[in-house]
């Protein structure tokens, strides 16, 4: 039995501020910037409730039924398409792969498939949230091709959960400062190749739901924020972190609540500086979202989304 009966957002006390909307009401109203909101720490996230219809999703779900598994690539909870940025690793063949796999994409979008629809509604989305800002993908400053808007994430049932992470914890510690190095592609990382307007902090975390786990498959919230001297012995390290001091953060000692958003649903965090997993799906249903991140142009006036 699906899950679609349980709270969105659950756990003993809830001590970040998230806002539930719906989507008609937001396409109703265009004063209230919830992205501003969340730029300003006025708020920590908000879901937008039924961006996409059951009929919509149904269509789109059976499309990705089309993506074979070769075209898909492994990461820690599961499968993803296209490539995710982290593909463009500094190695010889890492800028060409990412862009193969983003070009299959994009071919598949061309093809008046039912990625239009996503791809559509996911520019209108950002529009009526982000009201205030000119919404832009970005492209990479070396061919001045865009990079994937978002990506598609398929947890799959015992493969294990995304590890604690947090958005910030991932980036360049410059702030950009090597944009004004030219690199080439065969050396180039994901973060060489931004627009030098890019603004690093902060960074949101967005994903629209696709499809729900029977169980498992939860965001989990921890109470703990960005700061460059906490850091992780391993990257799939899921039980401590180490704070300043060099002791360990032990995740069961630290407060925490659960998001799982509805099919259909998408929500938009403060990824970068909120510490955050992804719990591992249990049950026969994959867990499927799509989604990416949300970066600022250091004037203010524009928004990146981009994964």
């Amino acid at each position: 039995m699906l899950t679609n009966n349980v709270p969105t957002i659950s756990g003993d006390g809830i001590f970040f501020k998230f806002r539930e909307i719906d989507y008609s009401d937001i396409k109703k109203s265009k004063e209230v910037d919830y992205v501003r909101q969340l730029k300003n720490n006025a708020i920590d996230g908000f879901v937008v409730k039924d961006v996409l219809k059951p009929d919509e999703l149904k269509s789109v779900k059976d499309y990705l039924e089309t993506v074979s598994d070769e075209e898909k690539l492994n990461f820690p909870a599961g499968k993803i398409y296209p490539a995710v940025f982290s593909t463009i690793n500094g190695a010889s063949d890492g800028f060409k792969k990412y862009y193969d796999s983003l070009n299959s994409y994009n071919n598949r979008v061309a093809a008046d498939s039912p990625l239009n629809l996503l791809t559509e509604r996911l520019a209108e989305f950002f529009k009526n949230t982000a009201n205030s800002y000119d919404t832009r993908v970005p492209r990479n400053r070396l061919n001045n091709q865009l990079v994937a808007a978002s990506t598609f994430r398929f947890f799959l049932p015992g493969a294990g959960n995304l590890h604690v992470h947090c958005g910030h914890s991932h980036q360049p510690k410059d702030n950009g400062a090597h944009l004004s190095k030219t690199v080439s592609e065969s050396e180039a990382k994901f973060y060489d190749i931004l627009p030098t307007d890019f603004d690093y902090h902060p960074q949101l975390s967005y994903f629209l739901v696709l499809q729900n786990s029977e169980e498992g498959g939860e965001l989990t919230v921890y109470d703990l924020l960005w700061d460059e001297r906490i850091t992780k012995d391993y990257p799939e390290n899921n039980e401590f972190l180490i704070d300043p001091n060099g002791q360990r953060l032990y995740l069961k000692d630290l407060r925490a609540f659960a998001i799982k958003p509805k099919a259909g649903d998408v929500l938009v965090f403060s990824g970068g500086p909120i510490w955050h997993r992804v719990e591992e799906v249990k049950g026969n249903i994959p867990r499927i979202t799509f989604g990416g991140f949300i970066n600022f142009t250091k004037d203010d006036k524009a928004i990146y989304y981009w994964s």
